[in-house]
């Protein structure tokens, strides 16, 4: 949906940070094998959250203290070998402005 090729889409586990340019930026951050919220704060964060870009991150829990205010929380569970389960929590007005549009549309 952001205009990015999927072939270019990759686990940013050992970069950390990836970027994607497309109709939207997309920026994917993992924060895995952080050790710390001080070492997630150094790849810049708030940058991401400042623009307009869709910042997605992996393993956010680690992290919790350093999200924006207004996030939208998205968790993956999996049921079986080709089953998934998506559940989404707003934490904000945006947020769940957003999951409104999203409950009407589907």
């Amino acid at each position: 949906a952001a205009g990015i090729d999927a072939d270019e889409v990759v686990s940013p586990t050992f970069v950390l940070c990836q970027q994607y340019e497309g109709r939207r930026r997309l920026v994917h951050l993992d924060a895995y094998r952080l050790r710390d919220d001080d070492e997630f704060l150094q790849l810049g964060p708030e940058e991401y959250f400042e623009s307009d870009a869709i910042t997605l991150i992996e393993w956010a829990d680690k992290v919790r203290a350093c999200l924006p205010r207004d996030y939208l929380e998205i968790e993956l569970e999996v049921l079986g070998e080709t089953a998934r389960r998506f559940t989404f929590r707003s934490h904000g007005p945006r947020t769940a402005e957003l999951l409104e549009l999203l409950a009407k549309t589907s």
